[in-house]
């Protein structure tokens, strides 16, 4: 394996209190007021570093020229996995030191056990960050509950023509175990011809509640990624066999859970980000509530928090502007803020949150780190005002974005403290 530049440095000097830089080019970051809140791993202008809230310092875990994005922690803590440009993986400890490259490549994924899926392969990963193989991924995986309590497999039963045509049905199954008997829960039958396409819908994305409660999945009436882009429908289905609920049409597939009965979504179709969107709560096997916001605004960014008694979620005006060059997405950004909505309580704005997006928790429930003008900021209490960690997170007006939508969860993973 190839190791990967690595760089420490210690953040400032004296109290550490305020946002500072070690070196020209390098983010600035607050390292002590990130002090005991976990591991924080995010991309700036394309280099991946990680502020360790035990030493308050700051690693340099890949840089720039390798293009490193989508940085995610196992589920035990002890790892890092990020993406790599030519579609390679980069692992490293959670702390950011000996980084390493997999020979595998495709997109990390953490199973609940700590295992890591690389492509078509399971690792297990050593302490000195070496990728041990253990094992092939199932066929037709597509999903598991956080818990590890059930796994989900798209496996297709076609019948294929000389001509290129073929008919089947597409099951959506259901075990216990990352390799045990699976159940089919749903099937959709599926027609293709040359002359006419598909004449039937997919299976898309696949969700899985935990504590065996269901699953969720997206309908993709047409095969289209263009009608994806507006907008698919999401499915709740509770058990086996049972008829499917619809709960929404959403863009992109983000789901929060909360607690142990509920999820939220942010619905609503158009690929502008700025047109009708409005976010959903939900209580698993029943009825979804839109979440408020005010007149003329938008509700985006869903996020419970873990014990499911407050949402997160930002609120931003509504616009019908046609084109998203980077003045216009900065105006957008300026209406948004932050709200809180605790469960039998009424939504309130957090203070000098303008420019919010993608909510995270803690692993405690007690504080939230959100974007908001290109940098990290943490709310170390639901009553405090933010304090900014570390940024910026892309190149100075450039932030990447799908009409629109910027894909700011890519830049950054959260490993809080219990």
């Amino acid at each position: 394996m190839a190791a990967l530049v690595n760089v420490a440095f210690a953040i400032g000097g004296g109290s550490g209190r305020a946002l500072t830089r070690a070196n020209a080019g390098d983010p600035v970051v607050n390292g002590h007021a990130f002090s005991r809140r976990g591991q924080l791993a995010f991309v700036s202008r394309r280099a991946l570093y990680v502020l360790d809230g035990r030493t308050e310092k700051l690693v340099r875990v890949a840089p720039a020229k390798e293009q490193p994005d989508a940085p995610v922690f196992s589920p035990d803590g002890r790892w890092l996995a990020f993406g790599l440009s030519h579609g390679r993986i980069g692992i490293a400890r959670a702390n950011g030191t000996a980084p390493s490259v997999l020979t595998a490549r495709g997109y990390p994924r953490w199973l609940p056990n700590g295992r890591l899926l690389a492509g078509r392969t399971i690792y297990r990963i050593a302490q000195s960050t070496t990728a041990i193989r253990v094992g092939r991924v199932p066929s037709g995986l597509v999903g598991w509950a956080r818990d590890g309590s059930s796994y989900a497999f798209v496996v297709d039963r076609f019948v294929r023509q000389k001509d290129g045509s073929f008919h089947g049905v597409e099951l959506l199954n259901v075990a216990k175990t990352l390799d045990g008997a699976q159940t089919t829960w749903y099937r959709v039958p599926t027609r293709f011809t040359p002359s006419s396409g598909y004449t039937s819908p997919a299976i898309g994305q696949v969700v899985v509640l935990p504590h065996r409660q269901g699953l969720l999945f997206w309908l993709d009436p047409d095969h289209s990624a263009s009608l994806a882009a507006d907008g698919l429908a999401l499915y709740e289905l509770a058990r086996p066999g049972a008829r499917p609920r619809k709960v929404a049409v959403t863009v992109g597939s983000a789901v929060s859970l909360g607690g142990n009965s509920g999820f939220a979504v942010g619905a609503g179709g158009d690929r502008y980000a700025w047109r009708t969107k409005h976010a959903v709560a939900c209580s698993t096997g029943s009825s979804c509530a839109t979440v408020p916001a005010p007149t003329g605004h938008l509700s985006l960014d869903p996020a419970w928090s873990p014990d499911g008694s407050t949402l997160a979620y930002v609120a931003a005006r509504a616009g019908r502007s046609s084109n998203f060059f980077q003045q216009t997405i900065r105006r957008w950004y300026d209406t948004r803020q932050l709200w809180l909505l605790a469960k039998g309580s009424r939504p309130r704005v957090v203070p000098e949150s303008t420019g919010a997006a993608a909510p995270t928790w803690s692993r405690d429930g007690r504080s939230v780190l959100f974007v908001a003008n290109d940098s990290l900021w943490l709310l170390p209490h639901l009553n405090a005002h933010p304090i900014r960690i570390a940024g910026p997170l892309f190149r100075p007006s450039f932030w990447p974005s799908y009409y629109g939508q910027v894909d700011w969860i890519d830049q950054f993973a959260w490993r809080s403290r219990p």
